[in-house]
């Protein structure tokens, strides 16, 4: 009896002390993550900037009121975050059942915040900057800009700048910053292909399995773009572009695409506004004086920021015909687009606008 009575508190004296030195990892990785989000809190602020003053709403604001143009109010909100609103936020399968079926090697639909990567040159193996905008309330509407870098050249962003469009929670997190700058190239045999929902665009997603064995996930773009040149079974495929998280899995998202032995170079769908210059005028952003236009478009005019002034080379005038392409962003309780590029004279123009 006395030496069951001792293995008893042998055990529970090991037991105590498994607890305590769990408990005592627990403690401790909770105050590793609380340092990481201090860290982030307080790099949020040093490197955080308003992309609109005050001082340039004043001087937009009686451009927007003699232009009628619209107010972004609850109403907004209350149709964009509709049914679909929480596959726009996640990622997944139409049918939850779906995922137990044998065969499923990707989701049915998944989003991420629109991101543009800056390299040197076509031939770079890394990145130098990307571009994130961010959409904290997923009305549609952005309310963030983040600018990262890598800094020392190690394929790896360390550095970033945040400009807030509106007063927005400086804390605000952004669990999908990206990380790896590094420009991948993968090449295979394509062994699977399925049309995916990205951001609300039908989209293509191939399973490639490289000389090694191992498979790789590319996403190569819009459907639409492959309406004629077909993403066969077994055809040889070469991509080239940044590898982004979703969800389980790593997924190369292409930015060009050699297949039948042509290149292709995919474009991400971007929302268009197409209409007729009302009026354009010159606006401080920052360090520099920005061109902003009003287009009369089928939904209302639209106000649009066209970048520094400088690097504008062409000069628009009332009257003329424009599409443009960019990011609807807040100004206030206005929407503004941010242009990426746009059509002008017969020829599209692309707009420098970050660093």
């Amino acid at each position: 009896m006395r030496i069951v009575a001792l293995l008893a508190i042998a055990v529970i004296s090991l037991s105590s002390v498994t607890v305590d030195r769990a408990m005592g990892q627990g403690n401790e990785r909770r105050a590793e993550r609380n340092l990481r989000q201090l860290d982030r809190q307080a790099s949020r602020m040093i490197n955080r900037a308003d992309y609109y003053t005050v001082d340039g709403w004043a001087q937009v604001n009686p451009w927007v009121k003699q232009y009628n143009i619209r107010t972004l109010d609850a109403a907004d909100r209350t149709i964009d975050n509709g049914a679909n609103a929480v596959n726009r936020a996640l990622f997944g399968f139409t049918d939850a059942n779906t995922r137990l079926s044998s065969g499923v090697w990707f989701y049915d639909y998944y989003t991420y915040s629109p991101s543009y990567y800056v390299a040197p040159g076509d031939s770079a193996t890394a990145y130098s900057s990307a571009i994130r905008y961010y959409d904290y309330d997923n009305d549609g509407v952005y309310e963030s800009t983040f600018s990262y870098r890598d800094s020392d050249k190690d394929g790896k962003f360390d550095e970033f700048d945040r400009y807030d469009y509106t007063s927005v929670d400086v804390n605000s997190e952004t669990d999908t910053s990206p990380q790896d700058a590094r420009r991948h190239t993968i090449s295979g045999t394509i062994e699977g292909k399925r049309n995916v929902r990205v951001n609300e665009v039908e989209s293509v997603v191939v399973r490639v399995k490289q000389e090694d064995g191992s498979s790789v996930l590319v996403d190569v773009g819009p459907a639409e773009r492959w309406s004629e040149v077909k993403l066969d079974a077994n055809a040889s495929i070469k991509a080239t572009g940044p590898m982004e998280q979703v969800g389980e899995a790593d997924v190369l998202m292409a930015e060009t695409v050699m297949v039948s032995e042509k290149q292709f170079r995919i474009e991400r769908s971007m929302p268009s506004y197409t209409g007729t210059v009302r009026e354009v005028k010159q606006l401080k952003v920052s360090d520099s004086e920005h061109t902003l236009v009003v287009v009369e478009t089928s939904d209302g005019n639209q106000l649009v920021d066209l970048g520094p002034a400088t690097s504008l080379k062409v000069k628009l005038a009332p009257k003329e015909k424009i599409v443009v392409y960019g990011m609807p962003v807040r100004m206030q309780d206005h929407q503004v687009v941010m242009a990426s590029r746009f059509d002008f004279g017969g020829e599209t123009h692309s707009i420098s606008r970050w660093k």
